[in-house]
């Protein structure tokens, strides 16, 4: 009897699932019934008697292919049951969800629709009434999925988001285009709950065209970002994903474009002139393959005697300066200017001996993220005639006087003048050269006092310049 009734339910099993495929989830014969429409966020029941131990309960999910649904089963009853999802009559009955639920349990899950009709099927086995209550609701999705939907963002436009349905099983794609500007471009992701978001940067709409260092994330309540040098007038997709942690991302992405203040190559080298105070500043980080590098180019005056002042306007660290006599030419590097480091808030100086009308290359580099920087390439001969030692300072002596000052790298050197009167009759009695900050005076005259001022020099060709003199100082010779 009990095998008698096994090839009875088989039979009905078979029947029921060859008359589903005919009849495209129409009207169900023998032990099946027509399935229930389910209708979004209301609470549906079962509550069926097993037939020969068995019951079966029919529902039709009908949405739009791709539809985000959540889903909760829950088993008030005394037996287990089981639930499957199918995809509808179009798509052959393929399980694309299967769960059992236990006496007293409750599963709540999501899932994307592979087909406009999906019907759900509740099962039991035992001879017990079969007893679930359940609730399918649809996700709403904020932003396309696809590349050629993807949705248009402006520069310096936020986006809030979500990734809805968990473990990468939902994307959300936008685009934008560079223009022809000179430009950075930079992405910032923030995750607004506890899980991970992700982007991926894409130069071509398919998941062939990853750009090198596109991809980056940022974990649940932080914000990161990517600054990235892209090509002009191009047309670039970003990817967020995410939710490794069966959660729903909140995120918020904003597109920002920096114009960059200096060309990033020697062909594009930024001109700027002697005597004229320059501005910068680094719209990458070093470190990345599109890391602001930023190149001048100035053309000498007739003049060769030069210094270069190099500012660091930043406290947030340092960047590197190398000057070359030509272009495209890493051998061309001046040996008083290759690879120096200017530090935070610094200021450095070099004395250079340049060739007159020729054109240098100044390229500033490994700075970071939004480090300020200045420079002027100063004709020496202009200069000096503003300028004058500092803090001259005398000492009396035993058998001599001492001078000491500042040392300067922009000129050859510097004059000692001295006098036994404070009004006049200076003459010249030294000539230190550049590098020199202290002076000895051994020939002043025994038991006498002695008035000092020094000034700058500098020669260019034939011509000599000097700079004003600092203010008389004097000092006794005891002996």
């Amino acid at each position: 009897m009990k095998t008698r009734n096994s090839i009875k339910t088989l039979i009905g099993m078979m029947l029921c699932l060859g008359l589903l495929i005919i009849c495209s989830g129409e009207a169900l014969a023998g032990t099946a019934q027509a399935p229930t429409p389910v209708t979004f966020g209301q609470e549906m029941s079962v509550n069926r008697q097993a037939v020969d131990g068995n019951s079966y309960e029919y529902f039709m999910i009908s949405a739009p292919v791709g539809s985000y649904i959540s889903y909760n089963f829950r088993n008030p009853g005394r037996s287990y049951y089981s639930v499957e999802i199918l995809s509808g009559p179009d798509t052959g009955y393929n399980n694309f969800v299967s769960m059992g639920v236990y006496s007293g349990d409750s599963k709540t899950e999501d899932a994307i629709l592979p087909a406009a009709k999906c019907l759900v099927v509740f099962k039991s086995e035992y001879n017990d009434p079969m007893i679930a209550n359940f609730t399918i609701n649809i996700i709403p999705d904020d932003f396309p999925n696809t590349f050629n939907t993807a949705k248009v963002i402006g520069f310096g436009q936020t986006i809030d988001g979500s990734i809805e349905i968990d473990n990468d099983r939902e994307v959300d794609f936008f685009t934008f285009t560079t223009d022809a500007s000179d430009s950075f471009y930079g992405i910032n992701i923030g995750s607004k709950t506890k899980s991970t978001t992700e982007i991926q940067i894409y130069d071509g709409h398919d998941e062939t065209y990853k750009i090198e260092n596109g991809n980056f994330s940022c974990s649940g309540g932080n914000t990161n970002y990517r600054i990235l040098k892209l090509e002009k007038n191009k047309t670039y997709w970003i990817k967020v994903f995410g939710g490794y942690w069966d959660d729903t991302v909140n995120y918020r992405l904003t597109v920002y474009k920096y114009q960059d203040d200096a060309g990033d190559d020697w062909d594009h080298a930024k001109g700027a002139k002697v005597n004229q105070k320059v501005s910068g500043s680094f719209q990458s980080e070093s470190g990345y393959s599109s890391a602001d590098d930023d190149f001048y180019q100035i053309k000498t005056t007739k003049n060769k005697e030069y210094w270069l002042e190099l500012n660091n306007k930043s406290q947030n660290g340092g960047f590197r300066v190398t000057v070359y006599s030509r272009a495209n030419d890493e051998s061309s590097k001046l040996k008083d200017v290759s690879s120096v480091y200017v530090y935070s808030g610094n200021k450095n100086e070099y004395k250079l001996h340049l060739s007159g009308k020729h054109v240098y290359y100044i390229k500033f580099y490994d700075g970071g993220l939004n480090n300020g920087y200045s420079f002027c390439l100063h004709e020496s001969v202009k200069s000096i005639k503003k300028d004058k030692p500092k803090s001259l300072k005398t000492s009396d002596g035993y058998s001599a006087t001492y001078l000491s000052f500042k040392s300067n790298n922009r000129y050859n050197g510097v004059e000692v003048w001295r006098s036994y009167r404070s009004g006049g009759g200076f003459r010249k009695v030294k000539v230190l050269k550049k590098g020199y900050t202290s002076f000895t005076d051994y020939g002043v005259k025994r038991r006498s006092r002695a008035y000092y001022k020094i000034r700058y020099y500098v020669k260019d060709g034939k011509k000599t310049k000097y700079s004003k003199f600092t203010k008389v100082k004097s000092a006794v010779r005891r002996y």
